[in-house]
């Protein structure tokens, strides 16, 4: 279940209250093992945003707002306007100041990932980072994961494979869903 919630997470999305609940008893059949062997249980990008928009704020209270995800064939974009410096703040980390002059202030963030999945395992690899629509590369980004990620997700792994929990075989995703099949 790890990384279905770190794949909820790191789309970063807004929804509706009902739209959540379903959202929630499909992520709570998973996990409680009601989910049937051999089932594939779909979640539309509206349950997803929905999901996220309860979920995000609990584990980053402040600093991000706006979360908009575009799931295609494989892929995911998570987009929202975020403030590193609130985020971190509300975490109880302070910077140097000259750092806190860099990161100060919000500007929209775009997030490309891949998703590989079988056989009762997963690989999330970052494919793109945007930061106020430039790219974030080599010790920036390295930084920005870092930093704004991991240190909230400390077992989440990016670009290598990860064992997926709670008896689920494969997570897909295709235009505007995620399938997750559970195993035989």
């Amino acid at each position: 279940m790890r990384g279905l919630i770190f794949l909820l997470a790191a789309v970063n999305l807004l929804g509706q209250d009902a739209v959540y609940k379903s959202a929630r008893h499909k992520q709570k059949a998973i996990a409680d093992g009601r989910a049937p062997r051999g089932s594939t249980v779909t979640f539309s990008q509206d349950e997803i945003t929905a999901f996220a928009k309860v979920h995000v704020p609990l584990w980053v209270p402040a600093g991000i707002r706006g979360q908009k995800v575009t799931v295609g064939s494989g892929t995911a974009q998570g987009n929202a306007m975020v403030d590193f410096l609130n985020m971190q703040h509300a975490r109880g980390v302070q910077y140097h100041w000259t750092i806190e002059r860099l990161i100060r202030g919000e500007r929209p963030l775009q997030v490309n990932i891949s998703l590989q999945s079988d056989k009762g395992r997963a690989t999330v690899h970052l494919d793109r980072v945007e930061i106020s629509r430039v790219p974030a590369s080599g010790s920036v980004l390295d930084f920005m994961v870092d930093t704004f990620f991991l240190s909230l997700f400390p077992q989440a792994k990016i670009n290598q494979p990860f064992e997926l929990d709670y008896n689920i075989q494969q997570i897909r995703l295709v235009p505007g869903r995620v399938l997750v099949t559970m195993k035989p």
